[in-house]
């Protein structure tokens, strides 16, 4: 991945949390307006997070083990 993050964009389709990211003004490796975290609103019925990847697909990150309710890296 190259550059810095701003801002993320979350949408809920059922289970499933699609997540797109805006980079930082001044250019790809500029640092302004960067955040290093972000906080996703999940609720009881959420399972899946994906990322945009900007290719037009989206990449599964996490996804919730239903018998331990844990989150598990993808």
């Amino acid at each position: 991945s190259m550059g810095y993050i701003r801002d993320i964009k979350t949408e809920k389709v059922n289970d499933v949390i699609h997540c797109s990211f805006y980079s930082t003004f001044g250019g790809l490796n500029s640092s302004i307006g960067s955040k290093s975290s972000f906080e996703i609103q999940l609720d009881d019925s959420s399972a899946k997070i994906y990322f945009d990847r900007g290719n037009g697909e989206d990449e599964l990150m996490l996804e919730k083990d239903a018998s331990t309710n844990a989150w598990v890296q993808k």
